[in-house]
């Protein structure tokens, strides 16, 4: 199962909070806070996060301001940040930053969940942690409001269990308690020969399309849970095996992609496969009975019909990072795809990124886009840079469209700029390509570079 460093600059993306309600709702009058927007000025932020370091680099009218990043201490001790989420959890119109961290790389360990508030300069001193007693090989994020009362609430995945963190409107004085999704930690033993049975990911979404937030959970063995959400929140999670063969071993991500009501799951693969035609990943379809397979649009590879590139074996196409938003406003959710070993020439990981579309047939490769450091626009040095090891989907041009941000190297290191992209109406631009070094920015920690992007 791929694994990322524990060393991370996390570039936050943009996503949609699931079921928060419209009409009728229960809580506060404050117009709550869109995700990351710390400040409450309706400007979306970046924050980095190395190790228990973070830094958030707001906003302005005339875009990222580099030289005066907010540093901010999260917890002593937490060396393995792997994924965060934001939300206005109290919905006092700052956005909340959670962090989850799995303590080390590689090993079953105590995972740790900080959740810091935000307020009129970024992220305040209110905070507190979750140290959830059973121990994990890696952690998942996200946001949903399950009881549908108005303030979003923190699903919390682990390798054996899930949890919920309800918002709420005291949650920044008094922390809530943690709520096991039932039955997450029964996983029957699945159909692949030799698979143990952890949790690999897990996401929130409304993959039945009746208006209350679902859970899914992905594990080893090929096994797919399905916890149905309800005015109580999520219900006893039911396990299946999955409708096609399936090698799950990255993150998973979710969004409608064929515009149909119904939240749709797209899973990476296991990076060690070493499939000839460079690797895949899969989509399930969201409906009234759960998740199901679609003919033709569910296993995406680079032979995929209007695809560009050749795969080889080896690459890992699809077993990268996955960020799921809707680039070019039509309604329909498209996917980011980072494939870090993508050879060129002679270098064996210079890395490409490709942009694929949902339409109201589904995920295609239509239209879909593949960007190198050898493309027109895209600014850099060809090398083994790994060009889309880490990538993000985020509006950070203030134009409501989600940009494509990829991290790429730059000088003696791998991993320390970004490369922003611009969404557009016709898909992603090159045109007007912003590059970002460590050497641009203050927001350093120690001499390790900040760039690099976790949350899908």
């Amino acid at each position: 199962m791929h694994k990322t460093t524990c060393r991370l600059l996390t570039l936050v993306l943009s996503f949609t909070v699931v079921g928060i309600v419209a009409e009728g709702e229960t809580a506060a009058a404050v117009k709550p806070a869109s995700p990351y927007d710390f400040n409450g000025d309706g400007r979306r932020d970046l924050v980095t996060v190395v190790d228990d370091k973070a830094s958030v680099i707001f906003r302005r009218k005339k875009g990222l301001d580099l030289k005066k990043p907010q540093k901010y201490s999260l917890h002593a001790g937490m060396t393995g940040p792997e994924t965060m989420a934001s939300a206005d959890f109290d919905r006092d119109g700052y956005a909340d930053l959670a962090v989850g961290d799995d303590g080390a790389v590689g090993t079953f360990n105590q995972i740790t969940v900080v959740v810091v508030f935000g307020g009129k300069n970024g992220l305040s001193k209110r905070r507190f942690r979750y140290r959830p007693p059973v121990k994990g090989l890696a952690i998942d994020l996200s946001v949903a409001d399950f009881e549908r009362d108005g303030y979003p609430d923190l699903l919390v995945g682990s390798s054996y269990h899930a949890y919920v963190m309800r918002g709420g409107p005291k949650i920044a004085t008094k922390r809530p308690a943690l709520v096991s999704v039932p039955n997450v930690n029964t996983v029957p033993q699945g159909s692949s020969p030799g698979g143990a049975n952890y949790l690999i990911s897990t996401t929130a979404g409304d993959f039945t399309g009746d208006g209350h937030p679902d859970v899914v959970s992905i594990a080893q063995g090929a096994r797919i849970g399905l916890s149905r959400g309800s005015v109580e929140g999520p219900r006893s999670m039911v396990w299946w095996d999955a409708p096609v063969p399936i090698d799950p071993g990255g993150k998973i991500s979710s969004g409608d992609l064929d515009g149909d009501g119904y939240t749709d799951l797209v899973i990476a693969m296991d990076i060690n496969e070493k499939a000839p035609d460079g690797g895949h990943f899969t989509v399930l379809y969201g409906s009234q009975t759960g998740l199901r397979a679609r003919p033709g649009k569910t296993r995406i590879t680079q032979s995929t019909p209007g695809v560009p590139g050749t795969g080889r074996s080896g690459e890992g196409f699809g077993s990268g990072p996955l960020a799921v938003q809707d680039v070019n406003g039509d309604g329909y959710a498209d996917v980011a795809v980072g494939v870090r070993y993508k050879k060129l020439g002679e270098y064996r990981q210079a890395g490409a990124v490709w942009m694929l579309y949902g339409s109201r047939k589904g995920l295609t490769g239509k239209n879909s886009q593949m960007f190198t450091v050898n493309t027109p626009g895209v600014p850099g040095k060809l090398g083994n840079r790994q060009f889309g090891r880490e990538l993000a989907l985020l509006d950070v041009r203030g134009d409501s469209r989600p940009d494509l941000i990829v991290e790429t190297g730059h000088g003696e290191a791998r991993f320390n700029a970004v490369t922003i992209l611009s969404g557009t109406k016709k898909g992603v631009t090159t045109k007007k390509a912003l590059f970002v070094t460590s050497e641009k920015t203050t927001a350093k920690v120690g001499s390790f570079a900040l760039f690099g992007i976790l949350p899908r």
